[in-house]
């Protein structure tokens, strides 16, 4: 991966809504800042391991973050290597806060983003661009227009 530590180089106004943070406090830093003083527990070992491995390109996790307010939730990421000519560029990450979801929401939730997934996996293959579309991914569909369109 291009830069080292994984820092942040964009993020849009609803990743700003649900951290509280501005987009010049955060731009140029890793996630990490965002979890609780006493860290992320073991999902932060498997997030390492998906950004510096040739496995999934697709993934997501569950990770307890702090606002900048110091109000705790829990975070649902989903992070989506950008490959081109057998590299990593970029890793797209999609968060959404699920600390009041039921089990009955996330799962329709799954249901339809996989459906939609697997859709645009049928509409945009083949590209240069590495795209896998199964279960596991739950990429967002993002993820999949800019593999197809990154043009950099």
């Amino acid at each position: 991966m291009g830069e080292e530590d994984c820092p942040l180089v964009a993020a849009n106004d609803r990743f700003l809504s649900i951290t509280g943070y501005d987009r010049d406090e955060i731009i140029g830093r890793n996630c990490r800042f965002l979890q609780p003083k006493e860290g992320a527990g073991p999902v932060r070992k498997r997030m390492h391991t998906f950004l510096y491995s040739e496995g999934p390109k697709d993934e997501q996790f569950i990770v307890p973050n702090v606002r900048k307010d110091g109000t705790e939730f829990v975070n649902l990421v989903y992070m989506s290597k950008l490959v081109k000519d057998g590299e990593t560029s970029f890793v797209l990450a999609s968060q959404f806060d699920i600390s009041r979801a039921t089990a009955a929401s996330a799962t329709k939730y799954a249901e339809l983003l996989t459906r939609d997934v697997r859709t645009l996996h049928d509409v945009l293959n083949p590209s240069q661009y590495d795209i896998m579309a199964s279960y596991p991914i739950m990429a967002n569909t993002t993820a999949l227009i800019a593999r197809v369109r990154l043009d950099y």
